[in-house]
C-alpha cells in the first residue's frame, strides 16, 4: 500500500517524489502499468467516502490536484490510460460533500484520462495506492479526525507540517520553460497588476 497525497490541513506530503518511488516499486514487482481504467465506484461509511479507480495494471495517479478556483473538485491524471468501454463518465455520490465523480479523455497525445470528483465545498483528502498488484487508486474524504488516524494507522506515510503560505517558493511550471514577458516602460511597470 503507498500513499502519495495528502490535503489534510496542516499537513503536506511530498507526493510527486513518493509517487514516483512507489511507481518504479511497483513496476518492479507487478509488471507493466496500467493502460486501461476498467472500474469507478464511491463509498462510504459514516462522514468518510472513498471513491476507488481500478486498473488492468498497476495504476498511479502521474498528477493529482485539489482546484482552488472555481467550483470546488479533485483532479486526477492518469497518463497512458484510457477508460474500458464499461466505465460510466459519471458516477453519481450524493454523499457528505461529494456530490460525483466523472471520467473522461483530457489528452490524447499524450493521453491522459482524468478523473475528477465534484464536491459542494474544499475537503481534506487522501490519495492511496492499494491492491494486491497496485491497481486501484483510492481517494478518501472525510473529516480531518478521521484521515489523520488513516494516515498515521493504515498507511505509514511520513507527513511533515504545512509551511505558512508565505513560505513556499513560486516556480515557473516544469514543463514549461520561463520566458521572458514582452517589456513594460518603467513608467508602467508600477501601475500593472499582476492577476
Amino acid at each position: 500500500m503507498g500513499v502519495y497525497v495528502s490535503q489534510v490541513p496542516g499537513t503536506r506530503v511530498v507526493w510527486r517524489t513518493l509517487s514516483v518511488l512507489l511507481l518504479f516499486a511497483a513496476r518492479a514487482v507487478a509488471g507493466p502499468a496500467a493502460s486501461e481504467l476498467l472500474a469507478v465506484r464511491a463509498s462510504h461509511a459514516g462522514e468518510v467516502v472513498t471513491i476507488s479507480v481500478r486498473g488492468n495494471g498497476p495504476l498511479y495517479a502521474s498528477a493529482v490536484e485539489s482546484v482552488e478556483s472555481g467550483p470546488p473538485r479533485v483532479l486526477l491524471d492518469f497518463r497512458g490510460v484510457t477508460a474500458a468501454r464499461g466505465v460510466p463518465h459519471a458516477v453519481p455520490v450524493g454523499h457528505g460533500e461529494v456530490q460525483r465523480v466523472r471520467v473522461a479523455l483530457n489528452s490524447l497525445t499524450p493521453r491522459v484520462t482524468r478523473v475528477v470528483v465534484d464536491l459542494t465545498r474544499r475537503l481534506p483528502f487522501v490519495v492511496e495506492s492499494v491492491g494486491d498488484g497496485h491497481d486501484e487508486v483510492r481517494v478518501t474524504f472525510g473529516p480531518v479526525s478521521a484521515l489523520r488516524a488513516l494516515t498515521a494507522a493504515d498507511l505509514a506515510v511520513a507527513i511533515v507540517p504545512e509551511p505558512p503560505a508565505a513560505a513556499l517558493p513560486i516556480a515557473a511550471p516544469a514543463d514549461t520553460p520561463a520566458s521572458p514577458g514582452p517589456a513594460v516602460p518603467a513608467s508602467t511597470a508600477a501601475n500593472t497588476a499582476v492577476a
